[in-house]
């Protein structure tokens, strides 16, 4: 939940390919006088392998982008992901992404020198390259039903906020039922949302 001394103002976007924008700002004090208002944009943060990048991806990043008010969206191809063999090279995977996303100006891809998404060592980088925005990380509900055996998940719930795509394979409740069970364990909120976009079965293994 937002502090009390936030609120939340639609800016209108007039591009055709953009989401509709949504800004959060708060007042700060300068030196204990007059305040001014610091707008916060919100980014979405989607790692992952992209081996090839796929309608699913897009068709996800595209739900969340406009059921949790993103203003852009990154993609972070990993370098060696976890319990995957014979993947493409991240030059060649990132190539494939820019040349995916051309047709939507709110996404871009954003290549780190992690071997795969760890939050000891991504999220300080991503907190360097978006000090001041709002974060949302992309995952899907087969990899959010797992985010309890994350090392060090405390310190990313506090920071971000989840988006959490719904495979046909998980039912709703047992996706909240992880997220409650979740928030026991961390002992502070979890900010999430249920994503339901097309394509949510496609998986790159299919392309290959």
């Amino acid at each position: 939940m937002l502090p009390s001394n936030w609120f939340c103002r639609p800016v209108p976007n007039f591009s055709a390919n953009a989401p509709s924008l949504m800004y959060y700002s708060k007042d700060v004090r300068i030196f204990g006088h007059a305040s001014i208002r610091v707008m916060q944009r919100r980014i979405g943060i989607f790692a992952g392998t992209f081996n090839p990048v796929h309608d699913g991806h897009l068709a996800f990043a595209l739900a969340a982008t406009n059921t949790c008010h993103l203003d852009e969206v990154v993609f972070l191809p990993e370098l060696e992901p976890r319990r995957k063999s014979g993947v493409t090279s991240l030059k060649l995977r990132a190539k494939q992404l820019d040349e995916a996303l051309k047709a939507y100006s709110f996404f871009r891809t954003v290549a780190l020198n992690d071997r795969h998404f760890t939050v000891a060592h991504t999220l300080p980088q991503l907190q360097q390259l978006f000090p001041d925005e709002n974060m949302t990380l992309l995952v899907g509900s087969d990899v959010a039903l797992h985010l309890k055996n994350w090392a060090d998940i405390k310190d990313l719930l506090l920071i971000c906020n989840l988006a959490i795509g719904l495979r046909s394979q998980h039912e709703d409740s047992k996706v909240r039922q992880a997220m409650e069970e979740l928030q026991t364990d961390v002992g502070s909120p979890v900010r999430y949302k249920l994503i339901k976009a097309s394509h949510a079965d496609v998986a790159s293994s299919q392309f290959k």
